[in-house]
């Protein structure tokens, strides 16, 4: 949904560590801006967990895609 959030991960990956950018949701309810989060080596599971807290929280929100016709 947003290419560009993942520029910033990448260099992080590079070096072996796992990183999840999580899109924030601001008063406005206007994205995109977002929170990265980095974990220790093959500690992939615990970003995905800490990434569903702050969902729960309200903190973030992901917006679906609009779907396309033709």
């Amino acid at each position: 949904l947003r290419p560009s959030m993942g520029l910033y991960t990448q260099p992080i990956s590079a070096i072996g560590l796992p990183v999840l950018t999580v899109p924030l949701q601001n008063a406005a309810g206007v994205l995109p801006i977002g929170v990265q989060l980095i974990g220790r080596p093959w500690q992939e599971a615990a970003l995905f967990r800490a990434a569903r807290v702050l969902e729960h929280m309200g903190v973030c929100a992901a917006p679906i895609a609009p779907a396309f016709t033709v």
